[in-house]
Order: structure tokens, then sequence, then C-alpha cells
């Protein structure tokens, strides 16, 4: 199992993958599709567990948390009032 400090989920949001998991994975691309989103839409802020053993169906399983603020634009559209 694996967590991920702030700089490593950033590295993996901007597509470096090495940055995030390490030397091995250098020189490895991924298209924008694959990345984090960023912007509006980071709605991950850490990465708590990344173990690729575990799950409903042992094919992996990520623990993540986002920190919610009242002011965030998608309470707005989601909670009116």
């Amino acid at each position: 199992m694996e967590a991920f400090s702030d700089s490593q989920v950033e590295a993996l949001r901007s597509g470096n993958l090495a940055g995030c998991f390490g030397a091995h994975f250098s020189g490895i691309s991924l298209s924008e599709s694959l990345c984090l989103p960023g912007g509006r839409l980071r709605l991950i802020d850490r990465v708590l567990t990344l173990d690729p053993n575990n799950g409903r169906y042992g094919l992996g399983m990520i623990q993540a948390q986002a920190d919610i603020h009242p002011d965030d634009w998608f309470f707005n559209l989601s909670f009116h009032g």
C-alpha cells in the first residue's frame, strides 16, 4: 500500500508519472484525458491509500480525500438555498 504527498498528486494532475510514482515511470506520457483534473474539477486533494491487490474484486483500491468549503462552486449548483 502507498500514500501520496501533495506534490505527488500535483505531479499526477499534470501528467508527470515519474514525479508521482518514481523514476521507473520516467518517459511515460499520459494524454490529458487520463490526468487528474484541476481547476474547478479538482475534486481530489489527497490520496491516502493505493493498494493494487485489494478492493471488492481484488483489482485494486484507492482512498482519496477532498477538502470541502462552504463557498465551493458546486454547492450552489447542487443545493439551492
